[in-house]
């Protein structure tokens, strides 16, 4: 393979990832991840909800709060 045909490559997968990433986001993908990360940060040695229990209690806050939503 080129060069020039790598560095293609290497800028569509880049690129790719970026949207993945961006879609991941917006759908809330990363929000486990995310208050893990800020547990860890900001609460360190606290304990951390397991994945089931924060989506539970994501659940809960919606409907408890619904705010602007489709549904």
């Amino acid at each position: 393979m080129s060069s020039a045909t790598s560095h293609t490559t290497n800028a569509v997968l880049v690129w790719l990832n970026g949207i993945r990433r961006l879609l991941r986001g917006m759908l809330g993908a990363n929000a486990y991840n995310d208050y893990v990360a800020h547990r860890q940060r900001v609460h360190p040695g606290k304990p951390v909800m397991s994945e089931r229990e924060f989506w539970r209690e994501q659940a809960r806050e919606q409907e408890a709060n619904p705010g602007a939503r489709c549904c």
